[in-house]
């Protein structure tokens, strides 16, 4: 499927996207990832790709990765990757990414989804032969139908602690509900790592901001289409870094408690508006070559646009206002639909 989306760009595009794509860093790899991924939704929407302008950063006018075009309305799109703020170095990030990897290809399950939380990261790669042999006694084990009553009382999922070379551990199983237990999926659901205090706002502000003011004053709307890698990012964690942090008084006079923003967001300040360029933020949270189908874009509309943004997107929006709310608007479509993909795939390729 990568490939066919790949065959799609221009060439100049597919040699700077397979370059980056390919590399190790993985800030390359899911910035590459990222413009690839919009470059598809874009061919499939009713809109038109004007302009393709990766891999020609040698010309005289750097502009935007893209230029769309929905009748006589255009905006630039801008792909980027905001990695998050992580508790894991780099060398540990080798090795559990190894971990997972091991896990998913030793590991299948029709019934089970796994969660691991890496409590902490042994110093060599992960004891392959014991960690999948203690899996797989502790799965067959477990009834997916008495798992799933449990959790329907308010009971707490199975787990498996897990302790060897420095490694510890734990597993949780998710099971499966029964209308899906048809194909066999990734086992590996979801991943925690760590005890530690993570701050995912400051990453996606700094990004946000940096974009922002990469271009000179364009003569369309800007888009930046944000693939948000933290591994925690929700949207609590978006708005507050473009709209600033909320906290909570206790208003005398109205005798209410009133919610209020700190303005250090990417689009406002104490001195009021900044970024202003920049029409609309489209979030992609955690997208993967494998979360396609999973991921539902949100567009977060820039209330002090000086360009706001006219083209229609069948995605998820949140309005900004001034006075600091977010009003969420729901999808018409997803993005499975449009990219013709099951919602469960590649389970279900």
């Amino acid at each position: 499927m990568l490939d066919d989306w790949f065959s799609r760009l221009p060439s100049a595009a597919r040699r700077d996207v397979h370059s980056r794509f390919t590399r190790e860093k993985l800030s390359d790899h899911l910035g590459a990832f990222c413009e690839l991924y919009l470059h598809e939704l874009a061919e499939r929407l009713p809109v038109e790709i004007m302009e393709v302008n990766i891999g020609l950063d040698s010309t005289d006018e750097h502009r935007p990765d893209f230029l769309l075009g929905q009748g006589n309305d255009r905006v630039f799109v801008e792909a980027t990757a905001a990695m998050g703020d992580d508790v894991v170095s780099s060398s540990e990030r080798v090795r559990i990414d190894e971990l997972y990897d091991m896990v998913n290809r030793q590991l299948h399950s029709q019934v089970f989804s796994l969660g691991v939380n890496v409590v902490s990261c042994g110093n060599s790669s992960p004891p392959k032969a014991r960690v999948i042999s203690q899996l797989r006694g502790w799965l067959s084990g477990l009834d997916p139908d008495i798992d799933a009553a449990r959790l329907d009382d308010g009971g707490e999922s199975s787990t498996l602690s897990f302790s060897c070379s420095g490694w510890e551990l734990e597993f949780v199983a998710f099971p499966i509900a029964k209308e899906h237990r048809a194909k066999v999926g990734r086992i590996i659901g979801s991943t925690f790592e760590g005890v530690s205090r993570i701050d995912d706002v400051a990453p996606l502000r700094r990004k946000v901001r940096k974009k922002s003011g990469h271009y000179d004053d364009l003569e369309h709307p800007l888009v930046i289409g944000l693939l948000c890698a933290g591994t925690f990012v929700d949207d609590q964690d978006i708005g507050r870094a473009l709209m600033g942090g909320s906290s909570y008084a206790w208003d005398r006079q109205a005798d209410e408690l009133r919610g209020h923003r700190a303005r250090n967001g990417a689009w406002i300040s104490g001195d009021g508006p900044i970024n202003t360029r920049t029409s609309s933020i489209l979030t992609l949270v955690n997208l993967t070559p494998y979360g396609c189908a999973a991921v539902e874009p949100t567009l977060w509309t820039n209330c002090w646009a000086q360009r706001p943004l006219a083209i229609s997107f069948p995605w998820r929006r949140m309005e900004t206002t001034e006075s600091g709310q977010i009003i969420e608007h729901p999808a018409t479509s997803t993005a499975a639909d449009v990219l013709g993909l099951s919602p469960r795939w590649p389970a279900s390729a």
